[in-house]
This record gives structure tokens, sequence and C-alpha cells, in this order.
């Protein structure tokens, strides 16, 4: 494609606005795409994307989401950052593009696109790495659904065969002790104990780091009478000297006088000494 922003004609457009419309592109060779750029008209046109959709990957019939966005309505080009890794953090190599029309600005209004650009790796090697990681975590992925199978079957044999022979692991140790726990054994107080010693080891701090907070009050200090009623009331009236010690506790009320604190401290120490 060619940006030629002042050409009305230098566009990709369709006829109406049902959702069934894409654009795919195919790279040469497989190459890890980080960023897509959008040109535009040189002024603000109904037809641009409000709303887009993006998919990649290595088979046209198995693509993989990797931006959901939106153009801005006037005439300046905007960059996108392609999602180009995995959870893991592997490199995700991909050599389909397929961008999705969503909404236009104008109501019911056609699709267009003026330009595209796209930016990333294609170094030979880089590539031939992440493709291979890649391939392999999909074996391990394979063999780890297969497992779930043959051990929800109760295929023993077969599942510690596969398991063994892959190097593949279903999940963790604690997870695997949990199932024998309950699964296999029926034990329920040893699946207590263990989902204690799971909590001890800091097995459950990443879910309960994405919980939401809930407060817990609890009471400070004990208030009299007089004190809840300058609270509620708001009276600046200071408190009665013969007010009972404990209120000392309070915060908001006014001091005493000092031989009232020297009695109390001297209470304080004694209460200690003795």
């Amino acid at each position: 494609m060619v940006n030629n922003p002042s050409d009305q004609l230098s566009r990709w457009f369709t006829d109406s606005s049902i959702p069934a419309q894409y654009i795919m592109l195919k790279l040469k060779t497989p190459s890890i795409v980080e960023t897509i750029k959008f040109g535009k008209y040189i002024k603000a046109h109904v037809s641009d994307l409000k709303k887009f959709q993006i998919f990649g990957g290595t088979d046209e019939n198995n693509l993989s989401l990797l931006l959901s966005a939106g153009l801005k309505k006037d005439s300046s080009p905007e960059t996108f950052r392609l999602r180009h890794k995995t959870v893991e953090g592997l490199y995700l190599p991909i050599q389909y593009i397929k961008i999705v029309p969503v909404q236009s600005w104008g109501p019911a209004y056609n699709y267009t696109i003026w330009y595209v650009e796209l930016q990333g790796k294609n170094q030979e090697e880089l590539i031939s790495y992440a493709m291979d990681t890649i391939n392999l975590k999909k074996e391990e992925e394979a063999v780890r659904i297969l497992l779930k199978h043959l051990r929800r079957r109760r295929y023993r044999d077969a599942f510690e065969a596969l398991s063994r022979e892959s190097g593949v692991r279903l999940e963790g140790s604690i997870q695997a002790r949990l199932w024998n726990a309950l699964v296999e054994s029926g034990d329920y107080k040893l699946a207590e104990q263990i989902l204690e010693e799971a909590v001890h080891t800091g097995e459950f701090d990443w879910y309960m780091s994405w919980q939401i907070y809930t407060p817990q009050w609890r009471q400070m200090s004990a208030c009299s009478a007089q004190v809840e009623a300058r609270l509620c009331c708001g009276d600046p009236a200071p408190l009665s000297p013969s007010a009972p010690i404990n209120d000392l506790l309070c915060n908001d009320r006014d001091p005493r006088p000092d031989s009232a604190v020297r009695i109390t401290i001297y209470y304080i120490l004694e209460s200690v000494y003795i």
C-alpha cells in the first residue's frame, strides 16, 4: 500500500457496513510484528475506523487476537503496539495479519483503510528460535490435555507412562497431592492439611492479590456517654473533671489539668512496680 493521504482513491473501502468484512495480509516470511501504523486522509473522514480488531498467526485458520482499538476522528496517523509475546514472555511469530473493521465514525457507513504499515523483527535466527519454542509449547500443551483426559478416565497406567516418557507435568505438586487426597482417597482431613500448607507457602498470594479489599473495623478505645454525645451533637463544652480515667484514651477530648495527668502517670507507674 502507498501512503498518499491527499488521494481519495488511494484506499481500501467497502460497499456496506456489514461486520463480516476484513483484510488478510500475508507476510513473505514469519516475523515478529510489534507495531502497526494507520494512515489517514488529509481531513477527518466519516468512514474511518472507530473500532477495529487485529488478529495474527502462522496459520490463517487459527489466528489470535493481537489488538482491539480504534482510530481518532482526525487526520493524524496513529501507531498501535501489537501483542507480540506470549504470557510466558516468548516471542510470537506471525505470517498472517487480519484487520477486521467493527464500526466506522459515520452511522451505518462503509469502512475505509487508507494506509497500513507494519514494523517488527524478521532476523532468521530469532524467528527460527521463536518458531521452535512455540511448536515445543504447543506439543507440551497437547500432552498436558491428553494427560488430563487419561487421569479423568482413570487410565492410571497410561497416565503414568505418558507423564514419565514425555516429562510433562500436568500440574504442581500441591495440586497433584490435593487431587489424590480428594478424588483418589476421599480423605478430606488430608485435603484440609494440604490447603493449609498451600496458604503458608504462598500458593494463594497471586490469587488473593486480585481480590477486592474488605474493611474490618475494631474499636480502638471505649468512650463514655459524654464523649459519644460530643461526637454526635458537636457540643464544644469541655467534659467535667469527674470523668473516668479511661476517657483519657479518647484523643478528641480537652486536655486535663497537669495535676490529673501526674496522678494518672503515678497510678500507672505504681501498678508497674507492683
